[in-house]
C-alpha cells in the first residue's frame, strides 16, 4: 500500500511541477516579449535621434559658413563707408573752393529755383 501512495504522491509532485514551469515560461516569455518590443522601440528612437543631431549639425555648418560670408560682406561695407567719409572730408575743402564764384548767384536765386515772374500789365492784351 506504501508504493501507490507514494507513486501519486511523485506523479502529483512532478504534474505540478510541470504545470508550474510551462506558466512560468507562458508569463516569462510575454513579459520578454513586451521588453524586446520596448527595446526595439528605443533602439529605434535612438537612430532617429542620431539622425536628427547629424542634420542639425550640418544645419550649424551652413549657418555658421553663411554668417562668415555676410560678416566680410559687413566689414567689406563697413571700410568702404569709412574710406568714403574719408574722402569726403578730405574733399570737402575743394568742394567749398569750387563752389564759392558761384556763391553770389545762389543768394540771388529763390528758394524753389525759379525766377521770379510778374504779370504783363503793361502789354496790351485785350
Amino acid at each position: 500500500m506504501d508504493a501507490p501512495l507514494w507513486l501519486s504522491l511523485t506523479a502529483a509532485c512532478t504534474l505540478a511541477c510541470a504545470v508550474t514551469l510551462g506558466g512560468s515560461f507562458w508569463w516569462f516569455g510575454r513579459r520578454l516579449t513586451s521588453l524586446n518590443h520596448k527595446l526595439d522601440k528605443l533602439d529605434k528612437a535612438r537612430q532617429f535621434a542620431g539622425q536628427q543631431t547629424a542634420q542639425a549639425r550640418k544645419q550649424i555648418e551652413k549657418l555658421q559658413a553663411e554668417l562668415v560670408v555676410q560678416q566680410r560682406k559687413l566689414s567689406h561695407a563697413h571700410a568702404t563707408k569709412q574710406r568714403g567719409e574719408q574722402l569726403d572730408i578730405v574733399l570737402a575743402p575743394a568742394d567749398k573752393a569750387a563752389a564759392a564764384p558761384f556763391a553770389d548767384e545762389s543768394a540771388q536765386r529763390p528758394a524753389h529755383g525759379f525766377a521770379d515772374t510778374l504779370p504783363m500789365a503793361d502789354v496790351g492784351i485785350a
